[in-house]
């Protein structure tokens, strides 16, 4: 490769470095396998042949379904780069507009900027012209030198290339983008066809030509880039200078165990083995003697296979359009068997004439210490392609069974086997609940499993419950002090399978009871009942009273004790069954859709007026779990419901419920005036008319919709023309008869 310098700062162009770095690449992944290609060990698709729209043929493919062109990567995303980061090699070839820069020190210090005019000469003041045109840099340097020489003694020079020129470029035939281009002269073909956007869908990477003056200077083979990283063809190119891309001769498409699957382009010759040369090779597991090739021929699909093992098929010319599948390996293994099941390392085992079942298993390290050694299952597979089982074990005269090629052989745990025993233990431990029960496993065992008493325990009546003969219960007592202190003694009772172990605490032993109190008030947080009946009030005196800008009319009250002690009376099947019967107009029973659902949490929410417990005209009695809320005072009131609008409205001293709701843009054709619901921040709820004027601010009013009857006019009309029918019929009839 040669290294490449100096262009003019202004001017961009493709480059070659990036190019080859991506050739790199291109060549460092074909020798990666390709097991990428082949998601969840899948191999092959299957592509229909249709023709006329029906499918007359489904042929069988190795993957990946979507390939690209071989190379076309290199030529997507080239950066463009300054051409003064280039460097530039000796032997390029100056030419007229290039910039050279002359460094005279010694005798005399100087610094000349000289451009080759169009003679093909520079000027060195003092020195004279020098003729540097078609010379390289460093023919050019020594010439300079021996011009200096004529007029200066002892000094020393340096001669560099400052800008290069531009020349210009035509980029023909198949190419994304043909046209002339402004390239630096240091461009090479292979930065022109990259400059174009590379070859086309039908351009050639193969036949790259290069006319100079109406004559042939030279052929470049991109393949021979990309995969050896060098190619005589990529010549450095001159102003004038055409680079056609003709279309491609051949294209294959190459599949499966292949290093590089793709699209190739070959040229006239080519083998199979060239192909796979490119590709980087086959992988390890590729079957190469039965390579599928879909050819269309004569406009009909044929199969030809190929074997790389045989030398004359290995030199088989491959034809523009051929489909190329190499399919892995026949992973089918007649002469071996497979174990799973409970065993350090299931999988397939080699199989030889004679192999028992007690060998393949006696081996060291083929089996876990508590193997279930008295049943080993054996599938094996019959003519029919079923398998049948049979019963083995490994401490019998069953252990000689032979086995068979592809016998499956199951193993088990002997836990597989055991019934899983469970005690329980409830109460005043840490871990209330169902644990294992264990052989010699005794009261204290299963106290630690609870993970120990909580200091509640009273140790001196601790329950025992057991079930004697499946029919009935028994009870005893144990003092847990005695158990823990003389593990194993006889207080501390051997338990059984089912035994249920009850630790009751202290009598009259008092938990702490938390009630909670958020909002405008001074100390916000969690609060102990410090006494039996403690109210509401003397929480707000603890908790230092409220702050000014608390809305006392909004103080609400969540207790969820409540929804707790209904949440059991199935109060949803009681509402459901008092729903009202109703006859419709055409005398159909039916029940009033419309009754409300009941959730047992909407009890939580206590309505409690702030104030009037402040005033002391009543007090609430608080429970652990309380949580009272104090908001900030609002400064709005919201509409909902059947108004033009829903929405919020700014809160006016003195508006009645009228003003809102006009506020809200009215109310709508269904509303139900007359059903007006004024609901309080503490939760309470209120029927008001719209002259009401009585509203706080955050208050919520909610205007409901009317609800309609529906008429069934549809059955209404069939019935009546119905009746009018039997009517003139029985009218003709009796007509008639007379």
């Amino acid at each position: 490769m040669e290294a490449q310098k100096y262009v003019t700062p202004e001017m961009q162009f493709v480059d070659t470095t990036a190019i080859l770095q991506k050739i790199l690449e291109q060549r460092q992944l074909a020798r990666q396998p390709a097991e990428v290609y082949f998601p969840e060990g899948k191999w092959y698709f299957d592509e229909p042949v249709v023709v006329d729209g029906e499918t007359i043929q489904v042929i069988r493919k190795a993957l990946p379904k979507s390939l690209t062109r071989f190379g076309s990567q290199v030529f997507q995303n080239i950066p463009q780069i300054s051409a003064s980061q280039l460097p530039v090699a000796g032997e390029y070839i100056i030419g007229t507009g290039d910039k050279l820069l002359l460094n005279i020190w010694g005798a005399i210090n100087s610094q000349y900027e000289l451009v080759v005019d169009r003679d093909g000469k520079i000027y060195i003041p003092q020195a004279g012209e020098v003729a540097v045109a078609g010379l390289s840099i460093d023919a050019a340097r020594k010439r300079v030198g021996k011009a200096l020489k004529r007029v200066f003694a002892d000094i020393n020079y340096s001669l560099t290339l400052a800008a290069v020129k531009t020349i210009q470029v035509f980029v023909v035939g198949h190419v994304k983008n043909p046209g002339i281009y402004d390239l630096p002269g240091l461009s090479r073909v292979v930065n022109a066809v990259a400059a174009a956007g590379g070859p086309s869908r039908s351009g050639s990477y193969r036949k790259i030509k290069v006319y100079r003056g109406n004559k042939l200077v030279a052929k470049l083979d991109l393949y021979e880039l990309f995969t050896e990283g060098k190619a005589k063809g990529n010549i450095q190119l001159a102003s004038g200078d055409v680079v056609v891309v003709p279309g491609y001769e051949k294209l294959v498409k190459l599949r499966g165990k292949v290093k590089t699957p793709a699209v190739f382009e070959l040229i006239e010759g080519e083998t199979i083995s060239d192909l796979l040369k490119y590709s980087g090779g086959v992988t390890a597991d590729a079957d190469v003697s039965n390579i599928f090739v879909d050819r269309i021929q004569n406009g009909e699909h044929i199969a030809v296979t190929l074997d790389l093992t045989d030398s004359l098929s290995a030199k088989t010319e491959i034809l523009d359009g051929d489909d190329i599948s190499i399919f892995p390996v026949n992973p089918y293994r007649e002469d071996v068997v497979f174990v799973a099941g409970y065993i350090p390392h299931s999988g397939a085992y080699g199989w030889h004439e004679g192999l028992t079942l007690g060998e393949l298993l006696g081996k060291e390290g083929m089996l876990f210490a508590d193997t279930y050694k008295k049943r080993v299952d054996i599938l094996r597979l019959k003519p029919d392609g079923r398998r049948e089982i049979i019963a083995a074990d490994l401490i019998s005269e069953k252990a000689n069974t032979l086995l068979k090629p592809q016998d499956k052989i199951i193993l088990y745990s002997v836990r597989d086997f055991l019934y899983p025993r469970k005690v329980a233990i409830f109460g005043s431990v840490k871990n209330p609940g169902v644990y294992e029960l264990y052989d010699g496993m005794r009261v204290s065992d299963l106290v630690f499993h609870a993970g120990g008493l909580l200091v509640e325990a009273y140790l001196d009546s601790v329950e025992l419950v057991r079930i004697v003969d499946g029919i009935r219960r028994e009870s005893m007592w144990i003092n847990l002090s005695e158990v823990l202190n003389n593990p194993g003694s006889a207080q501390d009772v051997l338990l059984r399978e089912n035994d249920v172990v009850v630790v009751h605490s202290i009598p009259g032993w008092l938990k702490p009871e938390i009630v909670t109190i958020l909002g405008e008030v001074k100390y916000p947080g969690n609060y102990a009942i410090i006494r039996e009946n403690e109210t509401l009030s003397e929480l707000f005196q603890r908790c230092g009273g409220f702050t000014e800008d608390a809305f006392l009319e909004g103080v609400t009250m969540i207790r969820p004790k409540i929804s707790e002690r209904v949440g059991g009376r199935n109060l949803q099947a009681i509402i459901s069954s008092t729903r009202p019967i109703i006859i419709d107009s055409l005398g159909r029973i039916d029940t009033l859709s419309y009754v409300f659902s009941f959730n047992p949490e909407d009890l939580n929410r206590m309505i409690i007026s702030a104030k009037d417990v402040i005033r002391g005209k009543t007090d609430i009695v608080l429970e652990a779990g309380d949580t009272i809320i104090v908001p900030k005072t609002p400064g709005e009131v919201s509409v909902i419901g059947a108004v033009a609008l829903n929405g919020t409205v700014k809160f006016k001293e003195g508006k009645n419920a009228r003003y809102y709701i006009k506020m809200a843009g009215g109310l709508t054709k269904n509303a139900d005036a007359d059903q007006i619901r004024l609901v309080k921040m503490n939760g309470r709820v209120e029927k008001i008319s719209l002259g009401y004027d009585k509203i706080s601010p955050g208050d919520v009013i909610i205007v409901p919709k009317k609800i309609e009857r529906k008429v069934d006019v549809l059955a209404i009309t069939s019935t009546i023309v119905s009746i009018i029918s039997g009517a003139v019929t029985s009218l003709y009839i009796i007509l008639r008869l007379k």
